[in-house]
């Protein structure tokens, strides 16, 4: 597993190791197709030939694969195991046909697995991607505010005609005083059109052919998948950023550790020494279990969903599990006995 994943493929965002590993499943291409150069604005595109969208909708009849099974660990099969729910919804338009298997999720981030199989006579071998993506409350609001769709990593699970991806979402709060958590809510997931992507010498750069541009709406998806976040209250003084502040709150999830800090030296600390004294989305985090060991260590980091607000002097800081290698860890919360930060320890149990 490496972090070809986390990459925004979809938006040519591609590492040189991504980048040669498509050049390399890449096949000469015959018959005339719509094409447009792949990074722009997406928008409407007009086919040139009619065509006849068949849709089949069912909701828990889908074959379910654990396509988020291989995002983390072997040793964190065992949490995933605990903690995802099956969705089992899909659709068939001419002739693609998309399925949301499973769902992990915590109070910022939220996985959902997506399978893509295509029609007979195309090459499943060839990069796909989607154009856009969106999930909404049923009156239309945003629920979250980021992500994207990449490739899976790989596993030995079923192939064929059908390939897997990853839909990751941040589900960062509107304030600290206000949480949005998405366990238990009702929303409409839109995924817009297939594209093929074709590695063009001439312009160094990848073409989208486009093979439908039907829009998949699931509406009414219940994410029903369990939750373990747990908020401590810890209101003691933290060194950070080269002077103090309050440590307020860390809330402990099988993903990671949420940071809330405040006053002291976060206030407009930004862009007066961040030179000096570092990035403000950032911290040193160690976790430990019962019998004083290790479970997760990071001496500095900041994950997605990280925010601070200098003029009112708050931080919240994600600190998501993971090797150095970019593998994610999921780590059982029930295990966790004290976590670090900074300079501050805080005892759970």
């Amino acid at each position: 597993m490496n972090r070809q994943y986390r990459d925004e493929l979809d938006k040519v965002r591609l590492s040189a190791q991504s980048k040669q590993q498509l050049i390399d499943r890449l096949h000469a291409q015959s018959g005339p197709q719509t094409v447009k150069k792949y990074g722009r604005k997406r928008r409407a595109v007009v086919l040139a030939v009619a065509a006849c969208v068949v849709l089949a909708a069912t909701a828990g009849a889908a074959v379910l694969h654990d396509t988020l099974q291989h995002l983390w660990t072997n040793e964190s099969q065992p949490v995933y195991e605990a903690y995802k729910t099956d969705l089992g919804r899909t659709q068939t338009a001419d002739g693609w046909t998309v399925t949301l298997t499973d769902c992990v999720g915590s109070e910022n981030m939220l996985y959902i697995g997506v399978e893509l199989t295509v029609p007979e006579g195309a090459d499943p071998n060839q990069p796909y991607r989607f154009g856009d993506y969106d999930m909404t409350f049923p009156d239309g609001s945003r629920a979250t505010i980021g992500g994207g769709i990449n490739d899976a990593p790989p596993y030995d699970g079923p192939d064929g005609d059908t390939l897997h991806f990853v839909w990751h979402m941040n589900v960062a709060p509107d304030s600290r005083a206000e949480p949005q958590s998405l366990q238990g809510k009702t929303v409409d997931l839109t995924i817009d059109s297939v594209y093929r992507l074709d590695w063009n010498a001439e312009t160094d750069r990848y073409d989208e052919i486009l093979m439908t541009d039907h829009v998949w709406k699931f509406e009414d998806v219940k994410l029903d998948y369990p939750t373990a976040d747990t908020t401590y209250a810890v209101n003691k003084p933290v060194e950070y950023l080269g002077g103090t502040a309050t440590l307020d709150e860390i809330t402990v999830s099988p993903f990671g550790v949420k940071v809330s800090i405040s006053g002291g030296s976060v206030l407009h600390h930004h862009a007066e020494n961040r030179a000096k004294d570092g990035n403000c989305l950032m911290c040193a985090l160690t976790v430990y279990d019962a019998d004083g060991n290790v479970l997760y260590e990071n001496p500095q980091w900041g994950g997605a969903g990280s925010q601070c607000d200098e003029d009112a002097g708050t931080t919240v800081i994600y600190h998501d599990y993971q090797t150095a290698d970019w593998d994610k860890i999921l780590i059982d919360p029930a295990k966790v006995a004290k976590v670090k930060v900074n300079n501050v320890e805080i005892p759970l149990k």
